[in-house]
This record gives structure tokens, C-alpha cells and sequence, in this order.
């Protein structure tokens, strides 16, 4: 009997812990924190993002409609469905990767540590030259404009001294908070940092053929040419081997510059050329790309039919654009 008892006993206080478990959790699961704020949700979508710091403003814009369309069609993307972008007054492209990562501190509605409720804006670097903003617009919300769209602005300012995080604020107003310092490091920003260093995409299954012309002065006019064979290629003006075709395609498929050069920089020579025949879903296009001589670092100048910016390509890239005839590049560094 008495052995019953205790077990009964040992049932209910069982039952009584499992119930004082639950609702310690559910409390401790609904009870506000008041050592934080939730961050209000990112505009959706985003349609204009503006950074404001010592160094200047650098604005991106998303890139909608025909400008779209015509970009598309001249880097040979149709159909890709990824966002795309413009940043600075000169609109250049920018890279639309670069750009979701400036806003990945923000994504989600982040819960962000409260330092203080009223504090001393100078102190903490939100004034003057030492202050970063951030301004987010797009989709309507419950904070929208007139205009009909939400605004979400971020001021940054000194970086905290533990915790990898930065001081700051939200909408101009409202308590000191703490931000990942990852979001602080991006707001340093200019325009360079988030234009796209691509500047052709021609996919391998498009390619109907390449013409690579050695236009220096000892081999003038000197051509090769590539084309498809069922699941092979053919290669005529060279004993390259054929898998450097592999280089030379995986090349085209995402052409990236090292950096861009001014506009109005003047175009010397062309040594190299590399026309490329595709076909798009939609249309037959021609890629030509020129190829300048090498400066005192080795780096070639260069210039796009798919872009009016000058740049320039590392000495590895042209070694591969040209089959990986070495002997091309290298006769440039000796006769130098």
C-alpha cells in the first residue's frame, strides 16, 4: 500500500514539473526583451538603396523594364530572372551579388541590443564626419510615404568596443543600438566596390564559332578558328591542344575584368582580337573582344562590343583567351 502511495505521489509531482516546465518556457518565450529591438522589415522590394558617408554618396538603383531587357540581350542573359542593378550618375551595371550582401545584416528582422535609451549622438559617432547612413526604399508598408513607398534608414557610427558590433540607429530617431560590424565595413563603400567586373557572358551550348587574330606586328593577321563537331571541337591555324578549349569557353561564359578604366581612355593598339559567334534563343550575336598591349604590371587592356567601359584583363586570362599559346604573350615581355 504504502508503495502505491509513492509512486502516485512521484506521478504528480512529475506532472507538476512537466507543467511548470512548460509555461516557464512559454513565458520566457513570449516575454518581450527589453534589452532589445526588433529591427523594422526590409522595403519589399527593394528599389533604391543610398550610402552616405565622409567618402561621398554612392546610390544603386534597380535596374526594371528596357534597360533591363537591353542588357540581357547584350550579355547574351535572357531568361536568367536575376535581379540587376545600376550604381552611380553614370548608371554602370553593378553586381547584383555584391549589393544582396550589403543588405544581408538587415534581412529577417534582426533583434538588435539596446545600449542605451537616450544618449549623446557625438558620443557614440552618429554626428559629422565619422557617421554612415543607410537608406533603403521600395514597396509600400506601414511606414510608407506619400509617394507610396517604405523607407528604412540605418545610421552607423563609432565601432563598439567588444562584441563585433557598431553603434547606431534606426529611422533617425529612437534608442542607441548595437549592429553587426559587418554592416558598418560595408557602408565604406564606393562606387568601384559594387560595379560588375563582368563584362560578357556567352554560354559554352551558344558558341557557333571563335576567331582568335594575332594582330602584332611579326604575325599580322595570323587567325585561328574554333567550331563545334557534334560533342567535340575543331581547331584550324594551330596545334594548340583541344582541351584549351575548355579554358577559352569557361573564359566566355563569365569574361571578369580585374578593373575598369576611365571612358575617355584613349585606345592605342590591338594586338589580339577574339570574335565570337553565338546564338541566343532569341537572335544570332557577335562578341568582339580587343586586346591591347601589356602595361608595366603585365595587364592588358582591353574593350567589349558588349560594353562601352574600357578594362583590363590579368595576364593568366589572356594566356587563356589565346588557347594557351604562351609563346604569343611571352615574345611581348622579351621584345620589352
Amino acid at each position: 500500500m504504502m508503495r502505491e502511495l509513492l509512486q502516485r505521489r512521484t506521478m504528480v509531482y512529475a506532472a507538476v514539473a512537466a507543467v511548470l516546465l512548460v509555461v516557464y518556457l512559454l513565458q520566457g518565450y513570449t516575454r518581450p526583451d527589453r534589452n532589445a529591438l526588433v529591427l523594422p522589415k526590409l522595403p519589399d522590394p527593394v528599389n533604391r538603396i543610398e550610402i552616405e558617408s565622409e567618402a561621398g554618396t554612392v546610390i544603386l538603383t534597380r535596374d526594371a523594364g528596357a534597360t533591363a531587357a537591353a542588357t540581357a540581350a547584350a550579355t547574351g542573359e535572357e531568361g536568367s530572372g536575376q535581379e540587376r542593378w545600376l550604381v552611380g550618375p553614370e548608371q554602370f551595371p553593378a553586381d547584383a551579388q555584391v549589393v544582396a550582401r550589403l543588405l544581408e545584416p538587415l534581412e529577417g528582422a534582426p533583434r538588435l541590443g539596446i545600449v542605451t535609451e537616450r544618449g549623446n549622438l557625438q558620443e557614440y559617432g552618429l554626428t559629422g564626419e565619422t557617421r554612415r547612413r543607410l537608406t533603403v526604399s521600395g514597396g509600400a508598408g506601414a511606414t510608407s510615404a506619400a509617394n507610396g513607398e517604405t523607407t528604412l534608414t540605418v545610421e552607423l557610427g563609432h565601432t563598439a568596443p567588444a562584441g563585433d558590433t557598431v553603434y547606431g540607429r534606426v529611422n533617425r530617431e529612437g534608442p542607441i543600438l548595437r549592429f553587426p560590424r559587418t554592416l558598418g565595413n560595408r557602408l565604406f563603400a564606393e562606387v568601384e566596390d559594387f560595379r560588375d567586373m563582368v563584362v560578357a557572358r556567352v554560354p559554352a551550348a551558344t558558341v557557333q564559332g571563335v576567331k582568335i587574330r594575332d594582330l602584332t606586328a611579326d604575325h599580322p593577321g595570323e587567325e585561328v578558328l574554333v567550331r563545334p563537331d557534334g560533342d567535340g571541337w575543331i581547331l584550324a591555324g594551330t596545334d594548340a591542344a583541344p582541351q584549351r578549349v575548355d579554358d577559352l569557353l569557361q573564359e566566355l561564359s563569365s569574361l571578369t575584368a580585374m578593373a575598369y578604366l576611365p571612358e575617355d581612355t584613349p585606345w592605342e593598339e590591338t594586338i589580339f582580337e577574339v570574335e565570337v559567334q553565338s546564338h541566343p534563343s532569341t537572335s544570332e550575336m557577335q562578341v568582339l573582344l580587343r586586346i591591347g598591349p601589356p602595361d608595366d604590371s603585365r595587364r592588358f587592356p582591353a574593350r567589349i562590343s558588349t560594353s562601352p567601359y574600357p578594362f583590363l584583363l590579368p595576364e593568366w586570362r589572356v594566356r587563356r583567351l589565346l588557347l594557351g599559346r604562351d609563346a604569343l604573350v611571352d615574345r611581348l615581355f622579351d621584345e620589352a
